[in-house]
């Protein structure tokens, strides 16, 4: 729900929210998306050029600034990256 709230600003707004807390103050969400990792409790979202970068900080707990978990690289380390989507490899 919330990549899609963040495109329908765009179309809206001509650009990506600068916060999770945007879309919810102009009605697109009705509260910020949770993170059970994090110690605010929500999701990162980050406007980037054009774009925009939506994460949770993952099982480490850290924020890594969106930089995406890699499968076998063990359990821990990296965000879990839900916007944009990549390759996993």
């Amino acid at each position: 729900m919330t990549i899609l709230a963040s495109f329908r600003y765009r179309t809206d707004h001509g650009e990506h929210p600068a916060s999770l807390d945007d879309l919810v103050r102009t009605g697109y969400l009705s509260r910020v998306s949770r993170d059970s990792f994090s110690k605010d409790n929500s999701l990162i979202h980050k406007r980037t050029a054009g774009d925009f970068l939506l994460y949770s900080h993952g099982l480490d707990f850290g924020d890594g600034g969106g930089t995406p978990h890699r499968r076998g690289h063990g359990e821990k380390g990296g965000d879990q990256v839900f916007w944009p989507v990549t390759d996993p490899e």
